[in-house]
């Protein structure tokens, strides 16, 4: 019997985990659907929250097909997905104060499964002999605009601590638009850091392929 590859074991898992969250979800709002809801409600979030189990399911199938890096990348990046909600759900308000509440616990937890995307994806690359870039190979226009738009949130939730009495002056404006601001600022600067990467990438010789050691 031929021993699976890493990369094949990841791709059952995620194609499991994906049915496991379809199912889950489906099975869930359901229950919900049968007291609360209408039928269309229930179409319509059906559809939503199952949008990251079909994505597992779809990318870990294409990974026990070919081992690549959009779909190394995108198996493992799914399942950091699907692990940063389920964690959400269980320390949002066991880990931070209230006041603070879900916008932040959800950022540190996504900044958490991006730090471990990266060295997974990396490694994974690596076993299947692809070369992964020094630089700008991860992280892309899509992580850079998730995390600023928790950070916009997280930002709103803290400035609500902060809620003026007066609806006018620099202080209401600082709390109307200072976190939407700050997550305008970050993208713009990530996203220049990560062209000039691109740029300096472009203008390096490609390396040769190491031997693949995912056998």
């Amino acid at each position: 019997m031929k021993k699976l590859s890493l990369s094949t074991i990841l791709g059952i898992c995620a194609m499991l985990i994906g049915c496991w969250w379809v199912c889950g979800m489906v099975i869930d709002l359901s229950r919900q659907s049968l007291m609360n809801w209408k039928w269309v409600d229930f179409t319509i979030l059906s559809i939503i929250t199952t949008i990251p189990g079909w994505f597992a399911v779809y990318f870990g199938f294409r990974l026990i097909k070919e081992k690549s890096k959009k779909n190394i990348k995108g198996t493992v990046g799914v399942l950091a997905i699907l692990g940063v909600l389920c964690l959400d759900v269980f320390i949002e308000w066991w880990v931070l104060p209230n006041h603070i509440g879900k916008p932040i616990s959800f950022l540190l937890i996504t900044i958490a499964a991006i730090l471990l995307y990266i060295p997974v994806s990396r490694f994974l690359m690596v076993r299947v002999g692809l070369t992964p870039k020094p630089k700008g190979e991860f992280v892309g226009r899509g992580i850079i605009s998730v995390i600023a738009v928790q950070i916009w949130l997280a930002g709103t939730e803290i400035a609500k601590i902060y809620e003026p009495k007066e609806l006018w002056g620099i202080v209401f404006a600082l709390y109307a638009f200072g976190p939407i601001i700050i997550a305008w600022v970050f993208h713009n600067v990530a996203m220049r850091f990560i062209k000039e990467d691109k740029a300096e990438q472009a203008e390096q010789p490609a390396s040769s392929n190491p031997d693949p050691l995912d056998t």
